[in-house]
């Protein structure tokens, strides 16, 4: 199940890994479908709320006029007026608000060009999104890799290991499985532009980053007391050699596979009672090659001379090695992610606010016949307004 889980895992990283880079191409091909698409609902500007409202919103956010200009606009209406969000923002007048093609303060550009630069550069931060998570994912496939192949290495030995060392390469597993799922927040929230999803993806980012630290340190830790260990578990299970079926069978695949002999050296079988197999009184397991005497009894030529607790606490340390090393790695990988996760929270943050200020601008012009005085602060929901004015002065400012 583990296997099918990553190789899901792996395809779904590929596909990914594509889509960013389909965004990445595909962003030239844009900009004939909006023109006939921004073409069409200008003839619907005069009959429909929804798509007025929704060109108001582009003119005002992009900072242009039409499709191409403001000429544009010159079939839709029967004198030179123009919608007011073709028109940029007064300072510091009071009163009904004018746009037509002849003021100075009428926005230049159309919204077809603006447009598909906006297109062009989010088509490049979808790509760079998309392979961002994808790498995050990749880094959770990784962990999963490193976990499930430490698990298999100790599962084969598990009659000998404690429960605990099993704990690191377990932690590791679930952690994989945690960063794949929490690369969604943050790809869903960059999609969304949704400051709270990046900022979740970010803190759950954080807690795994110090679960893998915490395992890795757990691996080191458990070396300490691996010899120690590995010879009071393998002495045990040497006694119960002869009266257990599956521990026997755990011993001689120990004992073939790391091509060892006792907990220490083959001298330690001769102190165990247990049926002889050989003429050295030893396990078939521990030699090398076996053979037939005349009289037809097994003969063990080349024995294994090295005990299993030194070859089996080889295995212990490289895999907490393993564990350490791979955690801290990938752990500095996803550091980063976590960085970039702040920064991009950050920037959306912002470009929302400006866009609500944008919104309120607009709203105050075409209701109130309001436009903003002085200055207003971007950084702010909605906009700090600075009223001074030769008509309108502060109290106590008088000097004009």
């Amino acid at each position: 199940m583990l296997i099918i889980f990553t190789t899901l895992l792996i395809f779904i990283f590929i596909l990914e890994f594509s889509g960013g880079i389909a965004g990445y191409v595909l962003r030239s091909q844009a900009g004939e479908v909006i023109k006939e698409k921004m073409t069409n609902t200008m003839q619907l500007y005069n009959t429909s709320e929804e798509i007025a409202g929704i060109w108001d919103e582009i003119q005002t956010e992009f900072e242009c006029c039409g499709v191409t200009n403001m000429t544009d606009w010159e079939n839709r209406f029967d004198n030179s007026d123009l919608p007011m969000s073709c028109c940029r923002p007064q300072q510091g007048k009071i009163g009904i608000s004018v746009c037509n093609v002849t003021v100075n303060y009428v926005y230049p550009d159309g919204c077809l060009n603006k447009f598909q630069q906006y297109i062009k550069s989010h088509a490049v931060q979808l790509g760079g999104v998309g392979l961002g998570i994808a790498t995050i994912q990749l880094t959770g496939v990784m962990i999963i890799s490193v976990g499930s192949t430490i698990y298999a290495v100790y599962e084969d030995f598990s009659h000998f290991l404690d429960p605990r060392y099993f704990s690191p390469a377990t932690l590791l597993i679930v952690v994989g499985i945690l960063v794949f799922i929490i690369a969604f927040f943050g790809c869903c929230g960059a999609l969304r532009e949704s400051t709270c999803m990046v900022l979740v993806f970010a803190v759950s980012l954080s807690v795994v980053l110090i679960m893998e630290l915490s395992a890795a340190t757990a691996a080191y830790a458990l070396q300490d007391t691996v010899k120690d260990l590995l010879e009071e578990k393998i002495n045990n299970t040497m006694h119960e050699y002869d009266k257990n079926t599956e521990i026997k069978s755990a011993v001689n695949f120990m004992q073939s596979r790391l091509r060892c002999c006792g907990y220490v050296d083959m001298s330690n079988w001769y102190d165990i009672e247990f049926t002889k197999e050989n003429d050295m009184g030893i396990p078939n397991s521990c030699c090398d090659l076996l053979g037939k005497d005349d009289n037809n009894k097994t003969i063990c030529n080349n024995p294994y001379v090295i005990g299993c607790m030194s070859r089996l606490s080889i295995i212990v340390h490289r895999s907490a090695l393993y564990i350490g090393t791979g955690a801290v790695a990938i752990a500095l990988i996803q550091l980063t992610g976590i960085v970039f996760a702040c920064m991009l929270g950050r920037a959306i943050r912002r470009q929302k606010t400006e866009r609500e200020r944008r919104k309120w601008e607009l709203r105050e012009s075409i209701v109130n016949g309001y436009q903003p005085l002085g200055k207003t602060d971007p950084l702010t929901t909605f906009p700090v307004v600075y009223m001074q004015s030769q008509d309108y002065p502060l109290k106590g400012n008088t000097n004009w």
